[in-house]
């Protein structure tokens, strides 16, 4: 895997390589729908996100996929967030749906689901922010056009893996994908 830069500024990409774009969504582009909607909260200078230790809040957005996105290469999203506790665990989901003319958009299944789990005291800073990154492994299917991201904690877990007891805080996501066709 490799890339070629030709005399004339051409680039072209051999084997598995692919060039990596990241598309920030600022907190305005991220909705907090349905009956238990995460709260938007002051943090500093900005906006968050405040999801509950004891409800399940939900965030959520929906992107159109990209022109150039390399399809067989599944997404990586990161959030950032942070909680003035420093000791015990958090646990996070998002759920992803690939979306196309003809689906039902009234479907509450995702194609995929991935867990992040934080623990607290491997940074033990009050208030420090940390990313939770979920790598996806589906693709989406020839006739889909976008995909729709569902964000929560987790607050479900019965083995106390949920343990902290102040509210958490999400801001900005990043979606990575790949794109170009390699020779």
């Amino acid at each position: 895997d490799y890339l070629q830069v030709a005399a004339d500024g051409v680039v072209t990409a051999y084997g598995d390589a692919r060039w990596v774009r990241k598309y920030s969504l600022p907190l305005g582009a991220i909705s907090a729908p349905g009956s238990s909607p995460a709260t938007l909260v002051q943090v500093g200078l900005n906006g968050a996100y405040s999801y509950s230790k004891t409800v399940n809040n939900y965030t959520s957005v929906e992107y159109c996929i990209p022109h150039a996105m390399d399809r067989t290469v599944p997404l990586v999203v990161r959030v950032p967030w942070a909680t003035a506790a420093t000791t015990g665990n958090v646990q996070w989901k998002m759920d992803l749906l690939w979306t196309g003319d003809g689906d039902d958009v009234t479907t509450t299944t995702p194609d995929e689901t991935i867990t992040v789990t934080t623990d607290l005291s491997t940074v033990g800073v009050a208030n420090a922010r940390r990313t939770a990154t979920f790598n996806f492994t589906s693709t989406p299917a020839s006739g889909d056009t976008g995909f729709v991201l569902r964000f929560y904690r987790d607050v479900s877990v019965a083995s106390n893996a949920d343990a902290v007891a102040y509210t958490t805080r999400g801001s900005v996501w990043v979606t990575e994908y790949r794109f170009g066709e390699p020779v």
